[in-house]
């Protein structure tokens, strides 16, 4: 353990973790003006008439001031931490906001900000204000090697492990590149993008990037031309892909981390930038954080393959979804989507619209996590009890689906009730209709 604490605690220039520091907060800043821009708290959190938890942590959130509180409280943290002022303060509020946030509803999940929340976290342990900060107590002008490793590896997870989830059948049969590559050449007017050269390319061409890609930027010889695939690989993905947002550029930005710091800080010494004086080694690693890291990151390799402890097509199910990496690898389109919920004593029958009750985001995510269509359908008991003083009911849905290039399916049967599925259920699996078979071209 002494070898390894000695070799993680070498010494490399901060100017580097500065620079993705710097990204970052521009980048963050930009995401929270667009939680502004869609009203995440008016939209997302308050006009839906329900939140659909998470089993593991069922939140509750505050009032509609507390929550706006709580947003300009993130404006200002991205602030912060673009400058380096109260950095790691400024980051652990954002971390626990997010976080807050984005955990109480399930329709909000969305994978680059687990990685912005992991991210946050890790740099409220770090010292990425000891270069480019208003702060110039904190200056410093060498860092430990292990403060670059925690960030490249949380990168590397991201990459390798969406490379590990399109190892199934459906993308090697082109689903869902397919679908999305025709429904992008159909919004774009390049048709050429739909056909199988590129359909091909997309589809070996991401399942190997994304499998290699970690290894080839931190190989000394390979990390240039990486660096290339790497820019080429995320510009295409903000092109086809139009709800990602701000993911690719931030993984843009985080290409910085494994550059050779040295000669970062070289180039950048030609700005005349702020860079420090003096050599301070700052947050060395000892054995109890080294043990804290390795159980963190111990568990974040294991979350994406839990989905193999359920039975069955697990992107159909909807289990082991969430906190996995699992990207891009499934095609939707909803047919229909509509409840009853049944009177049983007055022989009553009460249609219902979700999207009455629901946001889009939700209803999308319902279609996508048949458990939440579990959890609405308990809503919907318990709004019966309380308005029409119903205490006898079934709920049953119609949820049809396409699925990765199948025939429009039921999820659940449409005769089940589906109040019959316990909440403390370790999988719905035996209640859900079975996979779908793709469509074959």
């Amino acid at each position: 353990m002494n070898s390894i604490l000695n070799n993680l605690n070498k010494s490399s220039p901060s100017i580097g973790l500065g620079v993705f520091r710097m990204l970052f907060g521009l980048i963050m800043l930009w995401e929270v003006i667009y939680f502004y821009r869609i009203g995440l708290i008016e939209n997302f959190i308050f006009l839906p008439s329900t939140l659909f938890n998470y089993d593991f942590l069922p939140l509750s959130s505050m009032s509609e001031p507390a929550m706006q509180l709580i947003l300009a409280g993130m404006l200002l943290s991205t602030v912060l931490i673009t400058i380096g002022y109260y950095f790691r303060v400024a980051s652990f509020y954002l971390f626990l906001s997010l976080s807050y946030i984005h955990l109480l509803d399930k329709g909000l999940y969305n994978n680059h900000i687990y990685l912005i929340c992991l991210v946050c976290l890790m740099f409220s342990i770090s010292n990425a204000d000891a270069s480019l900060t208003l702060k110039k107590s904190r200056a410093s002008l060498q860092i430990p090697r292990w403060q670059y490793l925690i960030f490249q590896i949380h990168i590397a997870m991201v990459y390798f492990f969406g490379g590990i989830a399109k190892i199934n059948p459906y993308w090697l049969n082109m689903h869902p590149v397919k679908e999305i590559l025709a429904i992008r050449a159909k919004n774009s007017g390049f048709e050429f993008i739909s056909t199988p050269l590129v359909e091909n390319f997309i589809m070996y061409g991401g399942l190997i990037f994304d499998m290699s890609i970690p290894f080839l930027l931190w190989y000394k010889r390979t990390r240039v031309p990486a660096i290339i695939l790497a820019l080429f690989f995320n510009l295409s993905n903000a092109w086809i892909f139009r709800d990602i947002n701000i993911f690719p550029f931030f993984m843009i930005g985080a290409l910085i981390l494994f550059l050779d710091q040295e000669k970062v800080e070289s180039y950048l010494k030609r700005f005349n930038l702020p860079i420090p004086k003096q050599k301070i080694h700052t947050r060395i690693l000892t054995k109890p954080i080294l043990i804290g890291l390795s159980i963190y990151f111990i568990i974040q390799f294991l979350l994406p393959f839990r989905h193999f402890l359920y039975p069955g097509y697990v992107d159909w199910t909807g289990e082991g979804q969430h906190f996995a990496w699992r990207m891009k690898i499934q095609h939707r389109e909803i047919e229909e989507m509509k409840f009853a919920l049944f009177d049983l004593d007055k022989r009553e029958i009460h249609e219902i619209d979700p999207k009455d009750l629901i946001n889009l985001s939700q209803y999308q995510q319902m279609s996508l996590h048949p458990h939440m269509a579990v959890q609405f359908a308990e809503y919907l008991r318990q709004l019966a009890l309380k308005k029409l003083q119903i205490r006898n009911c079934m709920v049953k849905s119609k949820i049809k689906v396409t699925f990765n290039g199948s025939e429009p399916l039921y999820v659940f049967d449409p005769d089940f009730d589906l109040l019959q599925i316990s909440n403390q259920s370790s999988s719905i699996n035996e209640f859900i209709n079975s996979a779908p078979q793709a469509r074959n071209y």
